[in-house]
């Protein structure tokens, strides 16, 4: 991770607070992704619906035009949109406007590899970061800029969703659904899908607020943020309801009766049990926060289970290998709810996990919660975090590998330890300067006790010497 002017800088994306990610920074970092493309090429713009999207979108659409690039605007819409029409309809590259799900007063900036289809790697990160340090834009003259136009990304995506799934399915169904976009991208594309499925579908929290906090909920889709959620199931009699961040490529689930919104895992749990029931000698692609029930599923239906870095570009990359090979295989991060199906969109995608839920309800004739009581055996994760100095990090990794020297360690990402029962990972986040915590075992209590224990060790740590 780096930091730079309270900016945070990774290949995962450049994020940072109002005042910091400046629209001269994007500007510049504009001219430098441009530069490294070369004059003449193409890139797909796209941005939610924060404040700040549309002043960095000024900016970056200059940056870009500057150094000669043509840019294709796609206005508001989903990351998964955007690089579905990277992915489909061709472009040297692309740029997503967005924070994701961090805090309103944030954002960041998501660059694209028009090659591989997804997010840069940090080695084109680096170079990135090369350019604008020393300022090498290759500026064009005034007969050379790029040129801006404009293109309906959605409705193509929206038709390629429904060709996945068993739509007449779903409409015998007459499903009724509850959708809280908390006034994000998912708006432009999840109800659409609802109302082509025939859904009776009811929006919440669908319109941003005319003074500060502007978005209608905490942005992240936790539980303890979607208690709107919950209560609007639970008075409709909904059979399920969805939430999403403001990009729209996580999505969680509330089941139905009591609206309890469940782990992020569990939505992606079901998807992947339902695809390895049908395809054999598949590849499973997982980060290393997931949880532990889909190594079980993956034993369960006999199909080889990978893990890698916490970051959709690392699924993605992986995933990319795979296929190249003609592997059978599907991904996703368990961390954060996002479904990865390569061969219809190689990035984390909530409209189509919405969508793909529908269909397993659909097909197997039953309702959520029953779904999930067939999925393996239960465990309890709690994901924390713990802001901390950059420089105290190695000193408490150090500290955790000493106390849990009986856990096996596995060092893709920070350091997950790992026993029979129980393991946790510890991992400097890569989107805000903290520590991530994540814990799971097969007991809450267990659970709980155990981040207590970790959280209070690495607090410890950070306290001396200050």
């Amino acid at each position: 991770m780096i930091l730079s002017s309270n900016v945070i800088i990774t290949s995962l994306g450049i994020r940072g607070e109002t005042g910091k990610l400046t629209p001269n920074m994007a500007l510049e970092l504009a001219e430098a992704f441009g530069t490294l493309l070369g004059q003449g090429k193409s890139v797909l713009l796209a941005r939610d619906t924060r404040l700040t999207s549309r002043m960095l979108r000024n900016d970056i659409i200059n940056g870009l035009i500057s150094v000669g690039i043509n840019v294709i605007n796609l206005g508001v819409c989903p990351s998964p949109c955007l690089l579905y029409n990277i992915k489909h309809n061709g472009a040297n590259g692309g740029v997503m406007i967005t924070g994701s799900h961090i805090p309103e007063d944030w954002n960041g900036i998501k660059f694209i590899n028009g090659d591989t289809k997804t997010y840069i790697t940090s080695n084109y990160l680096n170079r990135i970061m090369e350019v604008y340090k020393t300022k090498s834009f290759n500026f064009v003259s005034y007969n050379d800029l790029g040129h801006i136009s404009k293109r309906d990304g959605i409705g193509g995506y929206i038709h390629s969703i429904l060709n996945n799934v068993d739509v007449s399915l779903i409409k015998k169904k007459k499903f009724k659904v509850v959708l809280d976009p908390v006034a994000g991208c998912g708006l432009t594309v999840t109800p659409q899908l609802f109302i082509k499925m025939q859904c009776k579908t009811q929006i919440i929290n669908d319109t941003l607020n005319d003074e500060y906090p502007y978005f209608p909920r905490k942005i992240e889709p936790k539980p303890e943020n979607l208690t709107d959620l919950t209560g609007a199931v639970k008075s409709s009699g909904a059979d399920i309801g969805f939430a999403h961040d403001l990009d729209a490529d996580r999505v969680v689930i509330a089941e139905n009766g009591t609206g309890k919104v469940l782990s992020e895992d569990i939505g992606l749990a079901l998807i992947v049990k339902d695809y390895l029931e049908t395809h054999d000698n598949c590849t499973l692609v997982l980060n290393v926060a997931s949880s532990r029930i889909f190594y079980d599923l993956a034993k369960k239906y006999n199909a080889n289970y990978e893990e890698v870095r916490v970051g959709e570009v690392f699924v993605a990359t992986k995933l990319n290998e795979l296929v190249k090979k003609n592997v059978d295989a599907i991904g996703g991060e368990g961390s954060c709810g996002g479904i990865m199906l390569p061969y219809f969109n190689n990035a984390r995608d909530g409209p189509m996990a919405c969508a793909k839920i529908l269909e397993i309800l659909a097909k197997n004739d039953t309702s959520v919660s029953e779904l999930v009581k067939k999925l393996p055996r239960k465990y309890y994760m709690i994901k924390t975090s713990v802001k901390y100095p950059e420089k105290k990090y190695e000193k408490i990794i150090s500290a955790l590998k000493e106390k849990y020297s009986q856990y096996e360690l596995n060092t893709i990402d920070g350091v997950k330890f790992i026993n029979k029962s129980s393991w946790f990972l510890v991992r400097a986040s890569g989107t805000e300067p903290i520590i991530r915590i994540f814990v799971e075992t097969e007991k809450e209590s267990k659970t709980q006790k155990m981040a207590d224990e970790i959280i209070s060790f690495i607090q410890d740590i950070i306290e001396q010497d200050v």
